[in-house]
């Protein structure tokens, strides 16, 4: 038997393919934005940011003027503080006239400008030494403090010369360059006045302040020496200024539009000098201030000046 192979060469109508019969895959679409969406997307988001950006801004204008609003407050607020706490002292350690309000110093002043008031606060001196008795009779030009003849001769421990009850006295005048304002006082009249210490003379036993100051008023045996503090509030180109004891201004706050201080009766109405002591209950205290932004804040602050009204 004979076969024949021709049906089996290869290459031939029936080889066999595996692959032949498979479908061919379609490429697939790679993932994006077409320009169309990217346009879209631009224009939506545009959109939100500018009606986003006024509000945030406006948000911000509004807690800047907030931060400046609190800033203002905060800061008449410590001022008010301030001078209240010296409005309440005021008078502290001082003696002055009960029956009326004409002898000098005057524990509270106020002199009235078109630029707001000027506000003076007395009181004795706390880093002073304490007020020393007068010893014999004051002349127009001297202050005996020790006397053998009026028979308050004082003791000199140091062997300076100087009485031991006027050494830190004459110690205090000399470290403020020789001279030193001080408050004489007579408790028999209540009355006192304003002087200058500008030297001394004699020995412990016969120890005289010399002085420069008004005349008038009798002061002898009984009489004291005070020295005093001074504060001074006043206003200058927008500027609180304060000054202690005739020094130099320094700045307390600016943007000042107004200072005020009324000095008022036991009624409510307006107190003056000439009226008795007796009458004065509290002081109003009234203080506008302007900021960088132009707002314009008040605070208006009640006093009372327990310490002089009590005397």
């Amino acid at each position: 038997m004979s076969f024949s192979t021709s049906s089996f060469q290869t290459g031939g109508p029936d080889t066999f393919r595996p692959d032949s019969r498979r479908p061919r895959r379609q490429p697939t679409r790679t993932a994006g934005l077409t320009l169309i969406e990217l346009l879209v997307a631009s224009a939506v988001s545009i959109l939100i940011l500018a009606l986003l950006v006024p509000i945030v801004m406006g948000s911000r204008r509004l807690f800047t003027l907030d931060q400046a609003r609190t800033g203002v407050n905060q800061e008449l607020q410590t001022v008010a503080s301030i001078i209240g706490d010296d409005l309440r002292q005021a008078g502290q350690g001082l003696l002055y006239a009960g029956a009326g309000y004409n002898s000098s110093p005057r524990p509270i002043i106020v002199t009235s400008g078109t630029g707001g008031d000027t506000l003076e606060v007395w009181t004795a001196r706390n880093n002073a030494p304490t007020p020393i008795g007068v010893c014999g009779t004051v002349t127009s030009t001297q202050i005996p403090v020790s006397s053998s003849s009026s028979g308050c001769a004082q003791g000199d421990a140091n062997s300076n010369n100087i009485p031991d009850a006027a050494e830190p006295f004459e110690n205090f005048r000399v470290a403020q360059g020789g001279i030193v304002e001080v408050y004489l006082y007579n408790p028999a009249t209540r009355t006192g006045k304003l002087v200058n210490l500008t030297g001394r003379t004699g020995t412990a036993a016969n120890f005289n302040f010399t002085y420069t100051g008004p005349a008038g008023g009798t002061y002898g045996q009984g009489s004291s020496l005070i020295i005093l503090n001074r504060r001074r509030y006043s206003v200058m180109d927008g500027q609180l200024l304060i000054s202690e004891n005739g020094g130099a201004n320094r700045v307390v706050m600016v943007g000042i539009t107004q200072f005020r201080a009324e000095p008022l009766t036991t009624t409510g109405g307006a107190w003056t000098p000439s009226m008795q002591l007796s009458t004065f209950s509290q002081v109003r205290l009234t203080i506008t201030a302007r900021d960088p932004q132009g707002l314009t804040r008040t605070q208006t602050n009640t006093f009372f000046p327990r310490n002089f009204l009590s005397q």
